[in-house]
């Protein structure tokens, strides 16, 4: 029974290491989404940091702030 208990330990400790590297790969990679007709993409990291956003120039207009805003907080969710 302890060589079945120790056998079981060392397969948990061995699907745990693997878990640690499949997030540390997930973390290192980027995913991207965009918003508003791609006029405004986010690109975030596998563990869903934010990593970059792209704004179209031609969206940029100071009287539409809270719409650039929406478009950015969808594109990063969306990512």
């Amino acid at each position: 029974m302890m060589r079945n208990m120790a056998g079981m330990m060392k397969k948990v400790q061995d699907m745990q290491a693997r878990l640690e590297t499949l997030q540390a790969e997930l973390d290192s990679q980027h995913f991207s989404a965009s918003a508003g007709n791609d006029h405004v993409t986010a690109t975030v990291t596998g563990s869903g940091a934010l990593h970059a956003i792209k704004i179209d120039p031609n969206v940029i207009d100071p009287d539409e702030a809270e719409m650039l805003e929406d478009l950015i907080c969808l594109a990063t969710r969306n990512a």
